[in-house]
């Protein structure tokens, strides 16, 4: 019966340091590691451009503007075969310039020399 007692004794404060060990802080969702993008899902987003008959249209130019850095860049034009086509609005490159919050990106098209298209985007 002593060496009952004795393990009681010992395992109450064996108990007590497991469970302080074991509480550990929530991570904070905010805190993402910075050589990568917290999803690990992302790799673009992209946007389609179509006429009011459904059809794909292809714009002479168009620019995306990070509207937080002012950095624009060309997005170029993509053809999958027809039936889908898009443009870039970010990708896994633009990551250190998106707030966790979002980021607004405009996004701009022109065809002929003039603008057809300006139209916002958040990406976060």
């Amino acid at each position: 019966m002593n060496g009952l007692c004795v393990m009681k004794q010992m395992l109450i404060p064996l108990l007590f340091i497991i469970i302080l060990y074991s509480c550990s802080e929530e991570p904070d969702p905010h805190n993402c590691p910075t050589d990568i993008v917290c999803t690990k899902i992302f790799a673009m987003v992209t946007t389609q451009v179509k006429d009011q008959a459904g059809s794909n249209v292809e714009l002479d130019s168009a620019l995306v503007t990070n509207m937080s850095t002012d950095k624009t860049r060309h997005s170029e034009y993509h053809d999958l075969g027809g039936t889908y086509s898009y443009y870039v609005i970010a990708t896994d490159s633009d990551k250190d310039e998106i707030a966790f919050e979002g980021t607004t990106f405009l996004f701009e098209g022109w065809i002929k020399g003039q603008q057809v298209l300006e139209t916002t985007f958040v990406v976060g």
